[in-house]
């Protein structure tokens, strides 16, 4: 409901995350205001039912709590093991995994039942950077089948599997409404406010270089 809720209301942009079988993890990396989370929810709902597994997890709301991320991450695909797969409420565990280290174990033992294509999504990376590296090691200890997005407002990633190159950095440049977008956006808000002509449009976008929550402001 959370994920619906984000993507409302908002313009299409799959233009973003591509497939590629080399990248492990897409990293949305921009200021507060680029869409990185709506972003990261359109993905989310126009691929996971083509995923065989599927996790959506904030880092905010797990309070700088690796045992609740673990927990969150390990619920939600473990339901896709259930009567009803991914489309069913997960139910609490029966027994929860004590760490990070241990939902990645739990991936390669259910790696056949889990399928070809398991996502996990993890938003607001900044608000826990001393978990980083926890969280890449977590990422790097997983089976190659299992894909991530994340996103970040911070300066902070993940290095180790930059360097493998593993890691597709999309940045507020990427991210920024192109003059397409600003229309789109425009022509919607006109239906509830007065209409804007096309320069006074493009006016704006070159103003707010496109940044996208300054320019619906």
């Amino acid at each position: 409901e959370r994920v619906a809720s984000l993507v409302s209301g908002c313009i299409a942009r799959p233009r973003f995350i591509a497939a590629d079988k080399t990248t492990r993890c897409h990293l949305l990396r921009a200021p507060q205001g680029y869409g990185k989370t709506v972003t990261m929810a359109q993905y989310w709902t126009d691929h996971r039912q083509a995923c065989t597994a599927a996790a959506w997890v904030s880092i905010k709301e797990c309070r700088s709590d690796l045992q609740a991320l673990a927990d969150r991450i390990w619920v939600q695909l473990s339901a896709s093991l259930e009567p009803g797969g991914h489309d069913t409420s997960p139910s609490p565990p029966r027994e929860s995994p004590c760490n990070l280290h241990d939902v990645a174990t739990w991936l390669w033992e259910t790696k056949e039942q889990l399928g070809s294509k398991v996502l996990i999504c993890l938003d607001d990376l900044e608000f826990d950077r001393h978990s980083i590296d926890e969280i890449e090691a977590f990422m790097l200890a997983t089976p190659a089948q299992v894909k991530f997005i994340a996103a970040s407002s911070a300066d902070i990633g993940f290095a180790r599997m930059k360097a493998r190159r593993e890691t597709h950095e999309i940045r507020h440049d990427a991210l920024a409404f192109t003059f397409d977008e600003a229309k789109a956006v425009a022509l919607a808000l006109a239906e509830e406010r007065r209409a804007v002509s096309e320069a006074a449009i493009y006016s704006l976008w070159k103003r707010t270089q496109g940044w996208p929550e300054i320019f619906c402001l």
